[in-house]
């Protein structure tokens, strides 16, 4: 036990160290920052936008743009160590989005961390058809020093260094998208019975996932060949003869100028020639 003991101080002697490779930046005191605004806005054509969408893609955004790698084992020349773990974590809460820059080490299965620690605050609101969303900078970066024994772990990088990453990113942030799908349903009504429809589908396209006793009929799976979607259909007995409900998506993007990648006007037209492909199976 005293061996142990006598390692883990040695190991936090040698972490505290000046001009340590590992840890080269010593505990400063918080940092007050100059806080700015910065707004972003989605289109809300095709869909509603939220703040936990915006904010999982402003995580993203941060891991993205900043001069960090994401938090995790320190890369050396021959590897990775176990020891040592460094980097950047992001956290979002409803309103809030904050990054911490974390330096930690782990000595006989114990962890000592040091981080310093930013927040931005996020406000979303709806406006005009379009989803305005206000970024404020962090206002200070806040320092928290761990400690091996009695030995601070020193940190990740200067409150200077940390404090021009902040700012990179925050000016990054009108680059953020949001990816997102517009979901269709279509429902088709055959003369035929469920296996002769299915085989139609068969003969046509590379089906897949072929499922058995859907409300007494069968479902099935296969890319459209107008825009190359994934298409479900399930195809059940109607009358005298079958109905085929049909269910797809198709992806778009919006960006944070408030403009989208298509309108609801070629969304729908794209959908209307997805659906008579379709039918045109369905009836054959």
């Amino acid at each position: 036990m005293k061996s142990i003991y006598r390692a883990s101080i040695a190991t936090a002697i040698l972490l505290a160290m000046p001009g340590c490779k590992s840890t080269e930046h010593a505990a400063e005191a918080n940092m007050p920052l100059a806080s700015t605004e910065k707004v972003i806005e989605f289109s809300n054509e095709l869909g509603n936008v939220d703040l936990y969408e915006v904010n999982r893609q402003l995580q993203e955004a941060i891991l993205k743009y900043s001069s960090y790698r994401p938090y995790g084992p320190k890369k050396l020349t021959m590897g990775y160590s176990n020891t040592y773990n460094k980097g950047i974590k992001v956290r979002t809460s409803s309103n809030k989005v904050t990054v911490d820059y974390a330096s930690s080490m782990k000595d006989n299965g114990r962890k000592f961390t040091s981080y310093k620690t930013a927040e931005m605050t996020v406000s979303g609101e709806n406006n005009d058809g379009k989803f305005k969303v206000t970024i404020k900078s962090p206002n200070s970066i806040n320092v928290h020093t761990g400690k091996a024994f009695v030995f601070p772990i020193n940190h990740l990088d200067s409150n200077e260094n940390i404090a021009k990453d902040l700012a990179q990113i925050h000016a990054s942030l009108d680059k953020i998208i949001i990816e997102k799908n517009s979901n269709f349903k279509h429902e088709s009504v055959s003369d035929y019975g469920v296996d002769s429809v299915i085989s139609n589908f068969e003969r046509k396209y590379s089906v897949q996932n072929v499922r058995s006793n859907i409300a007494n009929g069968k479902a099935i799976s296969f890319r459209n060949s107008i825009n190359g979607s994934l298409v479900t259909i399930e195809v059940s007995p109607y009358r005298n003869g079958s109905i085929a409900v049909s269910r797809h998506s198709i992806p778009y993007t919006l960006f944070a100028d408030g403009t989208a990648s298509t309108t609801k006007a070629e969304l729908e037209s794209l959908a209307d020639r997805i659906y008579k492909e379709i039918d045109s199976v369905v009836k054959s």
